[in-house]
């Protein structure tokens, strides 16, 4: 009988440290990986259609003040 309750105590113990280790490597982890910024993953700036349809529109206006 006695045996059979520190075999539960101990069975208890164990699954209560797992879960704390478990909870420091998903805290741990959470710390170290950076967070999502959606900031980084928009286009920054105009891109090559933008530029070439504006350095046209420049032009026009360039050779228009001539």
């Amino acid at each position: 009988m006695m045996r059979k309750a520190a075999l539960e105590i101990l069975a208890l113990v164990e699954a209560m440290f797992s879960m704390l280790v478990h909870a420091l490597t998903k805290f741990i982890a959470g710390e170290v990986r950076p967070r999502y910024n959606p900031a980084r993953h928009y286009m920054r700036g105009p891109g090559p259609k933008w530029a070439e349809k504006h350095r046209v529109a420049a032009d026009a206006r360039s050779s228009a003040q001539r």
